[in-house]
């Protein structure tokens, strides 16, 4: 009987680790180790189908997409406003960079996920586009 309750409890503790280890695996290697906002790349195509060096994809409703436009738009930076809500082609080019969310900022060689003030002041002095500060 001991065997069998011994047993019974390594299954459940496996089963149990089995079922929700993952998550709290990937939870805690998260937080040790954050995603970088930013990502190195060749975004040529991206500039040259805007026409613009500064390209940001984003939807109207999206408020982290607001306060980058906002954002830019204080600094006096002209950029292209990729709605990838109304427009086709600017989704397309959102998903070639394997993407969905959004904000998504191209800036020079680098991308940057979400609403990040000083990363995108930092890629934005990178790329020598002095931003203004107000």
């Amino acid at each position: 009987m001991r065997s069998f309750l011994t047993y019974g409890a390594v299954f459940v503790l496996c089963f149990f680790f089995g079922m929700h280890g993952a998550s709290w695996t990937k939870r805690l290697w998260q937080h040790a180790f954050p995603d970088s906002p930013i990502v190195q790349g060749n975004f040529a195509t991206h500039y040259q189908a805007t026409g613009a060096q500064v390209v940001l994809y984003g939807t109207k409703a999206c408020p982290y997409c607001v306060q980058a436009r906002e954002f830019l738009r204080l600094r006096g930076i002209e950029f292209a406003d990729a709605r990838v809500d109304i427009d086709a082609e600017a989704r397309a080019r959102l998903q070639s960079l394997d993407l969905e969310s959004v904000p998504v900022l191209l800036i020079g060689d680098q991308l940057i996920r979400g609403f990040n003030a000083s990363a995108i002041d930092a890629s934005l002095t990178r790329a020598g586009l002095r931003p203004v500060r107000h």
